[in-house]
Formats: structure tokens, C-alpha cells, sequence
């Protein structure tokens, strides 16, 4: 019989320790890219695949942009007041959108064309979400309910108590809602019947999502807090406690291990936190209000909107691979030739990447270049700049989430890799690579890390 399970068991046992204080390293004040609309962002999504960007505010007009460079694709027009809520098909082929014009409208992604529009609230809609196989929406009113409906169709369903935050259960047999009070209610989505109501907080509650497997189940409030719960039971598991402002908006990143936070003025940040512990991991900071928040399909990034942009954000650290200092009449970066031909600055030169670079042969996914710390547009993996004697190309790599020892596998010898670390000193040696998560500690939490991505290779 495999010792594994007996190891893994013991260490699931171990006490795990306080969240550390606020500081200088758990701030990212630089987003990835910036999302602009002339008005204040009120809702963000991705699309299904992560390679779009959908966003919805004050100008009455929803927005879709390449995720990859920041490009604006097309505009959805129609509404006649602000969008509150935007979300995207499980399929990718249709969007979802929500206004203060006391409609939802369903568009098709490709061209912007509207579809339908489902009509029957008194009041403004201020949340909308689809089923997860896309067959029904969801939206939630100031009128104080919330409404199923046929998506082919725009026939109403059923109706629920409900006005400021709607969700899906995974498996789609459940519906979440969040009214204008301070508990979220669970519902049967088949039958209408009300099934469970989460009681704790001591103010509004203003946002609620369930966790990936559907187990637990994610609110924020108006009381600053953002609070974890059962979903079968609706005891209350924990609370994520920081904020100095109502939290607007929360999401649960797709792995279940993390969960984000957006709030108000006067904080104006989002956080995230790890979803076992409480304990915070890093803070994202710039904006003047975060009223949405999300995270992308593969967790490496989360998107944030407020004030008049969105903003996506890496939310595991990227690291700096080289930084080169030119001329150079060959560019190695760690050993990999990279094509730069000898010249007599100044002079144009093209440099063309890999997908994964390769430092001492273990690959690493390239991420994007700097040239004289600036980020260039669009992030691909071919870039041509002007070269003067003072210029320095950087290019930033991201590990494989979970390959602690770098051998391209994910696998029980990384699980070996962070055991063997555990409470040492990130700063020390390699000990950095056990950090997977990216928290500044090794523990039972990298561990977990590891685990929920065995099997996972480079290419």
C-alpha cells in the first residue's frame, strides 16, 4: 500500500499559522493591463476560454476587449441606462447583461448583435448570471426578486426572493441569492422552494458565489466583511476580516484555494485571500472603488473593475528571468539564443521567443517583455525595438503553477520537494520554489497546492 495518503493525512493535521500583517510585498500596485469606458466600470467577466474581456458601466454600453493586448473589439448598445451586471455563456457564444433600465438583455458575443430582451421587473436589475449549461438565466432586481428564465426563449420560470447578487450552483440545482438585507438565501432551482438562509453578517450583503465544487458558499457585505459558508448545512466557516470599506464584489478562484475581495472607498483595493485559512495573500491596489471582481478560467489572473477602468492583474507572482544590457553582439538568455544579430547602436533589432523559455533546460511560460521597464503591447513572443546603448530587455517567465522542482511534471516529487521545506525560510536557497502559492511561507497550504494539480505537465 502507498505511503502517500498516510503522509498526506498527517500533514492535513498540522496547525497552520496567523495571517501576517499588511505589508510592501503583499501590494501589487501594477496591473497587467488597463480596460477604459468614459464612465465608472460597475461589472467585469471573462470569457469562457480567458482570451476576452467583458465589462459593463454608468455609460449604458457593455464592452469586449482582447485579453491579450487590451484591444476594444466591439461595443454592445442598446440599453438606455447603466449596466449593473455583465456575464458571459458557458459556451462563449452569447453575453448576458443587466441595467438600471429594469431589463436583461442577451447578446450574441461574435457581433454584438442583441438577441432578446427579458422583460418583467419593476425595478432595476442589479445582477445577472447564467446556468452552467447555458440553457437558463438568472437575474436578480430591486424589486426585491430574483428571476429564472428559458434563455432560448426569454420565457419567465419561476421567481425568487431576491435583489442584489444572484448565482448558480455548479451542478445547477441551486440558486443563490443575496437580498436587501443581511442574509443570502439558498434556493432549489427546480421547484422555487427556499432551502437554506445564511445567517452571520450585520449589515447588507452585497455579493455571493458558490466555490468551484459547490460545497461552500462565498458572501460579501456591507459589514466589511466577506464570509465562507456550508452550502449543505449553512454554518458559517469563516471570515475574511481587512477591509475598511463594504465589500462590493467576491469570486472564488477555479481551483477553490483562493478567493478575491472588491471594496469601496475609502480602501479602493481588492484582495485576495487563501480559502482554507482566511489568511490574506496580496492586496490590489490603484483603483478609486472596486465594484467587480473575477478571475480568469486558469486562475493565473484576476480582472477588476471600478472608478472608469478595469484592470487585470497576475495574482501568483511573475519573476524576471534576464534582463540584458545592450549591444551585445549575441542575446543568450540563461543559455537559449535568442537571434540578435551584431550591430553598431542605434539599430532596430528583433527578438523572437519561445511559448516557454528555457532557463538550465526546464521550460518556464513566458509571460511578456520590458524594454527599459516599460511592458510592451501586444504581449507576443516575437517583439522588434529600437536599440540605443543605454536599452535593457527584460523578459518575465511564469513557473508552472504547482512544479516546485522544475522538471516540467507535476507530481509526487514536488509534493517530496515542499515537505521537505516546510517552515523554512523562503529566502534561503531554493526554499522559494516550495512557496507555490506564493504567500511567503511553506506549509500544509502548498502542499494542497501541489496536489490539486498533479498531472499537470509543460506541454
Amino acid at each position: 500500500m502507498s505511503r502517500t495518503p498516510i503522509v498526506l493525512a498527517l500533514l492535513f493535521t498540522c496547525l497552520l499559522g496567523a495571517a501576517p500583517a499588511l505589508n510592501a510585498e503583499d501590494i501589487v500596485t501594477e496591473p497587467i493591463l488597463t480596460f477604459g469606458h468614459t464612465y465608472p466600470v460597475r461589472s467585469v467577466a471573462f470569457s469562457p476560454d480567458g482570451t476576452k474581456v467583458l465589462t459593463g458601466g454608468y455609460d449604458s454600453t457593455a464592452r469586449l476587449w482582447n485579453a491579450a493586448t487590451g484591444a476594444h473589439i466591439r461595443t454592445f448598445t442598446g440599453h438606455t441606462d447603466v449596466l449593473f451586471s455583465v456575464a458571459y455563456s458557458p459556451d462563449g457564444t452569447t453575453v448576458l447583461t443587466g441595467s438600471r433600465d429594469n431589463t436583461a438583455r442577451l447578446w450574441v458575443a461574435a457581433t454584438g448583435a442583441h438577441i432578446r430582451t427579458f422583460t418583467g421587473h419593476t425595478a432595476e436589475v442589479r445582477s445577472v448570471a447564467y446556468s452552467p449549461d447555458g440553457t437558463k438565466v438568472l437575474t436578480g432586481s430591486w424589486d426585491g426578486t430574483a428571476r429564472l428564465w428559458d434563455a432560448a426563449t426569454g420565457a419567465h420560470i419561476r421567481t425568487f426572493a431576491g435583489v442584489r447578487s444572484v448565482a448558480f450552483s455548479p451542478n445547477g440545482t441551486k440558486v443563490l441569492t443575496a437580498a436587501n438585507d443581511t442574509t443570502p438565501r439558498l434556493w432549489d432551482a427546480a421547484t422555487g422552494a427556499h432551502i437554506l438562509t445564511f445567517t452571520g453578517h450585520t449589515d447588507t450583503v452585497f455579493s455571493v458565489a458558490f466555490s468551484p465544487d459547490g460545497t461552500k458558499v462565498l458572501t460579501g457585505s456591507n459589514d466589511k466583511t466577506a464570509r465562507l459558508w456550508d452550502a449543505d448545512t449553512g454554518a458559517h466557516i469563516l471570515t475574511f476580516t481587512g477591509h475598511t470599506s463594504p465589500v462590493n464584489s467576491v469570486a472564488y478562484s477555479p481551483d477553490g484555494t483562493t478567493v478575491l475581495t472588491g471594496t469601496d472607498p475609502p480602501d479602493c483595493t481588492a484582495r485576495q485571500w487563501n480559502a482554507l485559512t482566511g489568511a490574506h495573500i496580496r492586496t490590489f491596489s490603484g483603483h478609486t472603488s472596486v465594484e467587480s471582481v473575477a478571475y480568469s478560467p486558469d486562475g493565473t489572473k484576476v480582472l477588476t473593475g471600478g472608478d472608469t477602468t478595469a484592470r487585470l492583474w497576475w495574482c501568483t507572482n511573475p519573476s524576471t528571468l534576464s534582463v540584458l544590457s545592450v549591444p551585445y553582439s549575441g542575446i543568450y538568455l540563461a543559455g537559449t539564443h535568442w537571434g540578435m544579430t551584431p550591430y553598431e547602436s542605434p539599430q532596430d533589432v528583433i527578438l523572437s521567443a519561445q511559448l516557454w523559455v528555457s532557463r538550465d533546460s526546464v521550460p518556464y511560460n513566458f509571460a511578456y517583455w520590458k524594454i527599459n521597464g516599460v511592458v510592451q503591447e501586444p504581449r507576443q513572443t516575437d517583439i522588434q525595438f529600437h536599440v540605443e546603448s543605454d536599452t535593457t530587455v527584460e523578459v518575465v517567465y511564469r513557473r508552472m503553477p504547482g512544479d516546485a522542482n522544475e522538471d516540467c511534471y507535476v507530481n509526487i516529487l514536488d509534493m517530496i520537494f515542499v515537505r521537505n521545506r516546510m517552515g523554512q525560510d523562503t529566502s534561503t536557497g531554493d526554499n522559494w520554489k516550495a512557496d507555490v502559492n506564493s504567500d511567503g511561507r511553506i506549509n500544509i497550504l502548498d502542499l494542497i497546492f501541489v496536489r490539486n494539480r498533479l498531472g499537470a505537465r509543460c506541454q
